[in-house]
């Protein structure tokens, strides 16, 4: 499955500052994970296919209730992931499945790493949307400041 992150740091401010205190999500946390899931929609690849709640959120549900998975979330963003094992052979790898942010979006990922390490993850895979050159540029430097260096690239086509 082919991950897809962003994260937005507008220079907006909504009135009211949500709390950016990272905690796991839990079943209770579904409606806003939800609202969060269809605005990180809007901004993927897949933003011309439906966004379909009832797909959706036994997809989340999955993450929250799975050893092998994490979904961290706080006021303003989710970053969601799973453990498997590589196909060569070579351990397991913290997969980063979707991370979205308003704001605090470092913090999500910080939160994932610790959690990959403390799983017994030899790596953590993450990937970003392609939403522009400039953009392009400021995750890059962006992921390998934090130490990630670039294996692959996704590509999609709508059919």
């Amino acid at each position: 499955m082919a991950a897809t992150s962003i994260f937005l740091g507008g220079p907006s401010q909504p009135a009211e500052t949500p709390s950016l205190k990272i905690r796991e999500a839990g079943e209770g946390d579904l409606p806003r994970l939800l609202e969060l899931g269809y605005k990180f929609h809007q901004y993927s690849p897949y933003h011309n296919l439906s966004y379909k709640t009832e797909a959706v959120e036994p997809f989340i549900l999955h993450l929250i209730n799975s050893p092998d998975a994490i979904l961290y979330m706080h006021g303003a963003g989710a970053i969601g992931g799973l453990l498997h094992p590589l196909y060569f052979g070579g351990g397991l790898i913290a997969q980063e499945l979707f991370w979205f942010a308003e704001k605090g979006g470092m913090a999500l990922l910080k939160a994932f790493e610790s959690w990959a390490t403390h799983k017994g993850a030899q790596g953590v895979s993450v990937s970003s949307l392609v939403v522009g050159d400039r953009e392009d540029r400021i995750v890059d430097r962006l992921y390998t400041r934090r130490g990630y260096q670039a294996h692959e690239k996704a590509y999609f086509k709508e059919i």
